[in-house]
């Protein structure tokens, strides 16, 4: 408790190591009741002025939404600083987060890509046969197995060749 109170008194004159401790205390609940967003904060003002393990500590905060909404931007933003300032522990963590944000990248295009394919109407090829003009317009997947579909729609001819699983747009 006399480490926090001095450590309080300092960073208040603007000392970034007492910053930065605080900021610790603050993460670890080590003299103060543990307080994420006191520990960002502290974290914030340690780091604005160039302290390299406050850049990296904020980085991570906002990595792992701790104190902050989650936010890779402003991680890889104080990474990024720490990493320029020589924190090699920051480089090992920027390469992890630029490669995990990738990561997500890829996730999001395969659910947008699965998204799209569940997003046509399943028929079967007779039922468009029977009624092509109900269809127009629509995305389908014909079920049952399709070689060759001829459509008349508004004295447009499609010759389709499909086979199982094909997809159209009429």
């Amino acid at each position: 408790e006399q480490a926090f109170k001095l450590f309080k008194k300092l960073a208040e004159q603007g000392n970034t190591e007492a910053m930065f401790n605080l900021g610790l205390m603050y993460e670890k609940g080590q003299g103060p009741k543990q307080d994420l967003e006191q520990a960002v904060a502290w974290y914030r003002n340690a780091a604005n002025a160039n302290h390299v393990k406050a850049q990296y500590n904020l980085g991570v905060m906002y990595w792992n939404g701790q104190g902050v909404k989650q936010d890779d931007e402003n991680a890889e933003y104080w990474l990024n600083k720490a990493a320029n300032n020589g924190d090699s522990n920051a480089k090992d963590a920027l390469e992890i987060t630029q490669s995990e944000r990738a990561a997500k990248r890829e996730r999001a295009q395969i659910r947008a890509e699965e998204e799209k394919e569940n997003s046509y109407k399943t028929v079967n090829y007779n039922d468009v046969q029977r009624n092509p003009e109900q269809y127009k317009g629509k995305r389908i997947k014909f079920t049952g197995r399709v070689v060759q579909v001829v459509e008349s729609i508004n004295i447009e001819i499609f010759d389709i060749s499909l086979t199982d699983k094909d997809s159209i747009e009429l």
